[in-house]
């Protein structure tokens, strides 16, 4: 497997988290948000690395709030 940031979502994640990129993005102003690039990877340390560094769930649909809780 390559170690392009794009096939390591986790560790780029962190690093741009760790850069200053806001966990908690206004999907209205900055597309895509992080969350839902999280989900395309469908890796379960991407939501809880956006949780860890401050991302809120509040404002996600129903369904989304209760998988992330």
């Amino acid at each position: 497997m390559s170690r392009q940031p794009l096939n390591q979502p986790l560790e780029f994640l962190e690093f741009s988290l760790k850069a200053g990129a806001d966990p908690a993005q206004n999907p209205d102003f900055a597309l895509p948000q992080l969350i839902s690039v999280a989900g395309f990877y469908g890796d379960i340390r991407v939501p809880e690395a956006l949780l860890k560094y401050g991302a809120s769930v509040e404002g996600f649909d129903q369904e989304i709030e209760a998988a992330l809780k």
